[in-house]
């Protein structure tokens, strides 16, 4: 472990570029953007019930693990 400041990391991680960062990360462990997502509810087709089936609508989200928030930062 380093004992440094968290301001003088800080900025020593803003120097970093991304990927330097990323390197050591593996490919499985990075977000990606997806580019669409199913959404539980009525098909466009149909409006009946739709017992589980989704419907896919374009979205600028992805999810974030609690425990990555801080690293990210």
């Amino acid at each position: 472990p380093i004992d440094t400041k968290p301001q003088i990391q800080q900025k020593a991680v803003q120097k970093m570029s991304t990927e330097e960062l990323l390197k050591d990360v593996p490919p499985d462990k990075l977000a990606v953007q997806l580019n669409s997502v199913a959404i539980e509810g009525l098909l466009d087709e149909e409006l009946s019930d739709s017992g589980g089936e989704g419907m896919y609508r374009e979205r600028d989200e992805f999810v974030v693990r609690n425990e990555d928030i801080e690293r990210l930062e």
